[in-house]
């Protein structure tokens, strides 16, 4: 499991994820507390008596939230992680709770059918019928609320581009889904990064807002339906890499009471392990109907048809690969700005760097500045990015930046399918992509979605980043 995380978020001196040793401030360590008032004693040779009032060792403990809110490491315990957020978490959470809600990742989806030989549609079908067997009574599509993020990232980078016009000085809008370098980020060059990135939450940090605050909402306003709180539904999200379990315990993905937004993540391996499992055993039984939920209530009524198709694999994704979509979307607005008359270059300038720009055909724009996006992926990448800002050369000069952690983006999430060889990720990579590129695109626009975004305004819909990089050890392998 320990290779499904981000290299962004891995200390030099360790070729794995370690618990925090003694030098955390919040030790796993036992430690002898002597009583208080006590004087402190000084231990003389290899063996010391204990204190007449020793009072025994202390049990410690240590959770995936204090090891987030701890400038003391880059990331946290594989060990945390694992107790915290697994299969076997989930469906006892499922099982236990009023209403329980499956957000799915399409990378996820594409990965388990590519590994699978299953079409998108039918993957989604059994996945359903997995989860419904499990506990769960809504299954959700996470491209959908996706939409919803690169809206509000746009508009962000309508003021930027608005600042520059009007004699500002020129910020690059670097846009990620990726909780990885959003850690490293934080924790690494907060001061340099921060300023310049986006702070629209994810598809994941989308979906827990709707799923916790914005489905309760919708279940109280029908008379004929039980109220739940967010504290009484129990969301698990499926995603392409176990960062994600990270980000799930940010603060700002929590209730005002300080309910989780999302419960537990899985990783895509780790549900199609669990797949292997209810195949083999054959223990679904008939599938249910998608709107039989507790206590009578139609949760079909409650959701967007786009949302909740899923269910009846209804698919459809949004233009551009499986990273987010961030630059293709906001080619296509700028490029609306310009009444269509537009001509694309795109140039592949390293590996996993790619730099596209897009110059305005209208009439007496021919000469006028391009805008221009890239897609900076993997680590080695990201170095280069990050020299050039801390340099201050020119060849920065992109209008907006895609980020990922990972090489090819989602699609390689260190939380999918993995492959012996790189000759083996690299095919099972490129099919994955594929059999995304095979849905229908869905409109950029959403009313049903809209209606929910403006429920909650903008505020919501954005991640709290905290430059805690001054007190890091930022000594980095990659």
């Amino acid at each position: 499991m320990s290779g499904g995380f981000s290299g962004v978020v891995r200390l030099s001196n360790v070729n794995d994820y370690i618990a925090p040793s003694q030098a955390c401030i919040i030790p796993l360590k036992p430690t002898v507390e002597p009583a208080a008032n006590s004087e402190d004693e000084q231990l003389v040779g290899t063996h010391a008596k204990k204190p007449k009032n020793y009072k025994g060792v202390v049990k410690v403990s240590i959770s995936l939230a204090d090891c987030l809110a701890c400038a003391g490491c880059v990331t946290s315990a594989e060990t945390v992680l694992i107790e915290e957020q697994s299969v076997q978490r989930a469906m006892d959470g499922l099982r236990a709770s009023l209403l329980g809600v499956v957000t799915v990742s399409s990378s996820s989806l594409a990965s388990i059918c590519a590994a699978r030989g299953w079409r998108m549609e039918e993957g989604a079908k059994i996945i359903t019928q997995y989860f419904r067997a499990k506990g769960a009574r809504v299954v959700i599509d996470a491209s959908v609320v996706q939409s919803l993020a690169l809206r509000e990232c746009w508009e962000e980078m309508r003021g930027r581009m608005e600042e520059r016009e009007n004699g500002g000085v020129h910020r690059p809008l670097v846009v990620t889904a990726c909780p990885g370098f959003v850690c490293y980020a934080e924790k690494s060059h907060g001061s340099l990064l921060l300023p310049l990135m986006s702070t629209v939450k994810s598809s994941q940090g989308v979906a827990g807002l709707l799923v916790k605050e914005y489905l309760p909402r919708l279940i109280a306003a029908s008379s004929d339906s039980p109220s739940l709180s967010p504290a009484d539904i129990y969301h698990v999200a499926v995603m392409p890499c176990f960062d994600r379990k990270l980000e799930a315990s940010r603060p700002e993905n929590t209730t005002s009471d300080g309910t989780r937004h999302v419960d537990c993540v899985l990783g895509t391996a780790e549900l199609n392990e669990a797949l292997s499992a209810f195949i083999e055993e054959g223990d679904g039984g008939e599938m249910m109907e998608v709107d039989e939920c507790a206590d009578g209530m139609k949760i079909e009524d409650k959701l967007p048809e786009e949302i909740t198709g899923f269910m009846r694999g209804s698919l459809s994704g949004l233009d551009g690969n499986l990273s987010g979509g961030y630059v293709e979307y906001g080619i296509d607005r700028w490029s609306a700005t310009k009444g269509g008359a537009v001509r694309v270059e795109e140039t592949k300038a390293a590996s996993n760097l790619e730099v596209i720009r897009v110059f305005s055909t209208r009439e007496g724009e021919e000469n006028s500045r391009p805008f221009i996006a890239a897609r900076v992926y993997g680590f080695r990448n990201i170095q280069n990015m990050v020299r050039k800002l801390k340099t201050g050369k020119k060849e920065l000069e992109y209008d907006l930046v895609e980020v990922m952690a990972c090489p090819s983006g989602c699609a390689n999430g260190g939380g999918q399918i993995r492959a012996a060889t790189t000759q083996e990720r690299n095919r099972i990579t490129e099919n994955v992509e594929k059999l995304y590129s095979t849905l229908p695109r869905q409109s950029t626009t959403v009313q049903s979605i809209e209606e929910f975004r403006l429920s909650f305004g903008d505020e919501k819909m954005r991640m709290d980043l905290k430059d805690v990089g001054a007190t890091v050890n930022t000594n980095l392998a990659w």
